[in-house]
């Protein structure tokens, strides 16, 4: 189990960056992660000023998620040194979410470390923590398109693996026998509400953002089994306050095209809202359909903190329009599930049925004068 410490460290490169930093770090032995940054050359190589914060941040690489690999299961990363004009220096790793198609930060990780029934080392990546819910972990839309220009431009590496991750981030290792197991899950349920404190002291959700739904309540089919939830009315989604809608007219401040895993060719764009209070970070595939992937509160009451996100975010529990293209079929409401035939697994299905419904997707088309695109071409 990790620890926070702070310790001195000189940072070598040749970017504007302080040369005596304090970093913390979130390591028991912080010397060791000091000297494994220098050992694989992860100083940075970028500097981006948002608000009170510099993000400084590495190479973008690309990693397996499993030793030995496991085909498909590669995803891209980045540590991120994030020094705030308070004085603070953390460093943070940044990876990239194969639902949403955006990069989140990980406030720590869950991996094994063992053999298997042949004797042989297996180590892999189990889970990405989803801080204090999955809103809190978007990053700013401009750090979002740098990122994705450098892997659109292969401009990243292949050297940086899930055991160099371990040991420079906050991380917990499952233990995997089955004499260990109620052990370690009692001890991971503890260390996950400590971490959920930490963020907590940096990090809220806000309140009054979103209007009550309207539920449905369904019975469905899911992995073959026969289940019942209650599912939000896409019209009944709107916000409390319509400034606070994304500009689609003229609020675009930002984009990119680049390609992401299973979507394929797509456009990111950042839009604001009409208060210039809240950003939307709009991701748009080949067929013309949209989905919200990351919100950001960029009033002044809403500063960068040490995890390099806002500190206030919204609750996507409660925030249905921020729900990807394609999405795990038992998120979506069975009255709008589409026939769309996707390159995901089966469980996966498009939500654009569902989605299209919504006003803060609708009024994208609306806005641009645009037609909406079919479920199915």
């Amino acid at each position: 189990m990790k620890w926070m410490q702070t310790i001195l460290f000189l940072i070598f490169g040749t970017i504007a960056y302080s040369n005596n930093c304090k970093i913390t770090f979130f390591d028991s032995l912080p010397e060791c992660s000091a000297q494994l940054i220098r050992e694989l050359n992860l100083a940075p190589v970028k500097s981006i000023r948002i608000s009170n914060a510099i993000f400084h941040l590495s190479d973008v690489f690309q990693y397996q998620e499993y030793i030995p690999a496991i085909d498909g299961k590669k995803r891209f990363g980045v540590f991120a040194y994030v020094e705030l004009d308070d004085g603070r220096t953390s460093l943070r790793f940044f990876y990239k979410s194969g639902s949403h198609g955006i990069f989140r930060v990980a406030p720590f990780v869950t991996y094994y470390d063992t053999v298997n029934t042949e004797g042989k080392p297996i180590t892999g990546i189990t889970w990405y923590s989803k801080g204090i819910g999955e809103g809190s972990l978007s990053i700013p839309g401009k750090v979002q398109l740098y990122l994705f220009d450098k892997i659109a431009q292969q401009a990243f590496r292949s050297d940086i693996n899930l055991k160099h991750i371990v040991k420079l981030v906050a991380s917990f290792e499952e233990k995997t026998g089955i004499d260990e197991y109620a052990g370690s899950a009692k001890e991971f349920e503890k260390y996950n509400e400590h971490q959920k404190h930490l963020m907590a002291q940096e990090v809220s959700f806000v309140d009054n953002f979103i209007h009550d739904f309207v539920y449905d309540e369904r019975e469905y089919i899911y992995k073959g089994e026969l289940r019942k939830d209650i599912f939000p009315q896409p019209n009944s989604i709107r916000l409390c306050d319509q400034k606070n809608m994304p500009n689609y007219s003229t609020g675009l401040i930002q984009s990119l095209d680049y390609s992401i895993k299973h979507y394929g060719e797509v456009s990111g764009l950042i839009y604001r809202s009409y208060n210039a209070e809240v950003e939307y970070y709009v991701i748009k595939n080949r067929e013309n359909k949209i989905w919200i992937a990351g919100i950001n509160f960029v009033d002044n009451g809403s500063p960068i903190t040490s995890y390099g996100v806002r500190s206030k975010a919204l609750d996507y529990d409660y925030a249905q329009f921020v729900m990807p293209l394609w999405e795990r079929s038992k998120y979506i409401h069975p009255d709008y599930r589409s026939e769309q035939k996707i390159p995901r697994e089966e469980k996966y299905q498009s939500s654009w049925k569902y989605l299209v419904k919504i006003n803060l997707i609708r009024s994208f088309y609306e806005d641009q004068f645009v037609d909406v695109p079919p479920d199915v071409n």
